[in-house]
């Protein structure tokens, strides 16, 4: 085995761990944090890989940085080829919050995430299944995140092994769960902006797919837990849809006289 074969190179780097059944991927990772050792613990999912210097980096940031829990970094995005697809995400400020996080949604990459070991327990006490973005958003409750604008992870699109893929409907439940996790103290104006942009996810989902019922049973579990009017979320979320569409359109349009046409949405 290859793994093997690393472990007997390096045994004093690293230990290879085999369960007798399949845990699953929360109760892999549950238990992988559990059994780490040290002061950070970084987090680099199968289908992704490293750029050389980026635990340096990153390591150094936190050491400079005692209000932050976390750091990340930007990627790069390839194919099942490695082929260059795209950068994961833009620019962002070097701290991160609530603010950012809840305005615009999981756009960090979690194969560039290293935290505070420190912070683990608060990661175990999360019940059930869970994805990234509640993983952020936990780190969020005791200092900001910092972020390095630089390229030092690479995402995998589309990988056989993405939930993202084949689970879509989990992924859902469990990013509604990671916005009902945000603690109250944080505010309702936040908390409603992330409902009305979760909901206008769904909404566009829904078209793709043509499943009406999506929309409508949503519509209303996020609707009874609004921090906020019921009327004022569905405003809200109706005019974060028409955001998206016109953007979306305005980019059709352009990809149409550029002659490149592009996915609609």
């Amino acid at each position: 085995m290859i793994i093997a074969e690393y472990v007997r190179r390096f045994p004093n780097m690293l230990i290879h761990h085999r369960h007798v059944q399949r845990r699953g991927a929360t109760e892999n990772y549950r238990f992988l944090i559990g059994a780490a050792r040290g002061e950070y613990i970084a987090h680099l999912d199968g289908d992704d890989f490293w750029m050389p210097g980026k635990l340096r980096r990153q390591i150094a940031f936190l050491d400079a940085n005692p209000d932050c829990t976390a750091v990340y970094s930007n990627a790069l995005v390839v194919d099942d080829r490695r082929e260059f697809v795209g950068v994961f995400s833009g620019r962002h400020p070097a701290k991160l919050g609530f603010s950012e996080l809840l305005r615009r949604g999981n756009f960090l990459n979690t194969s560039s995430m290293v935290f505070r070991a420190s912070e683990r327990d608060s990661l175990l006490a999360i019940d059930g299944d869970f994805i990234d973005y509640q993983i952020h958003l936990r780190l969020l409750r005791n200092g900001k995140l910092g972020y390095l604008n630089a390229v030092l992870a690479n995402y995998r699109k589309g990988s056989s092994g993405s939930a993202l893929v084949h689970a879509n409907d989990l992924v859902r439940e469990c990013y509604w769960k990671a916005l009902l996790d945000v603690p109250e103290s944080v505010g309702d104006g936040l908390r409603a902006k992330a409902m009305a942009d979760f909901l206008s996810k769904v909404f566009f989902r829904a078209l793709r797919t043509r499943d009406a019922t999506l929309m409508r049973s949503w519509w209303g579990r996020v609707i009874s837990k609004a921090p906020v009017d019921g009327l004022h979320l569905g405003f809200a979320t109706w005019g974060r849809i028409f955001h998206v569409a016109t953007t979306q359109l305005a980019r059709f349009v352009g990809s149409l006289l550029s002659g490149n046409r592009g996915r609609w949405f």
